[in-house]
């Protein structure tokens, strides 16, 4: 969790900000913790996509390990705005909070 206190953050994030895309995320704990940041300020955001294609593992069985631990790790989060739609997309794996889809983009590849 990020210390908000070391930020200046614009009031917009909080009561005005909609939508935000994070792209190219590498899937690493500061990831998360940037991402579970925003989650506890944003009031008004609707949607949140978050595109974890910057992985650097080395074989198709650890990136859809990875996608999925982030993933599930994402959803754990706590959301001051109780609208928001998450969106999770990686190489192999893809969710939404809606409804809670998950999709194995990888028929060859198996997980839980």
């Amino acid at each position: 969790i990020m210390n908000c206190s070391a930020f200046n953050l614009p009031a917009c994030l909080s009561t005005t900000v909609k939508w935000i895309k994070l792209q190219y995320l590498e899937g690493g704990g500061h990831e998360l913790g940037l991402i579970s940041f925003i989650l506890s300020i944003a009031k008004v955001l609707e949607t949140l996509d978050v595109d974890v294609s910057g992985s650097s593992a080395t074989t198709k069985e650890v990136k859809l390990r990875q996608e999925r631990d982030f993933c599930q790790e994402l959803y754990r989060f706590c959301q001051i705005s109780r609208a928001c739609q998450i969106n999770f997309a990686g190489q192999y794996y893809r969710a939404c909070s809606r409804g809670k889809k998950v999709e194995n983009l990888d028929s060859g590849i198996h997980g839980t």
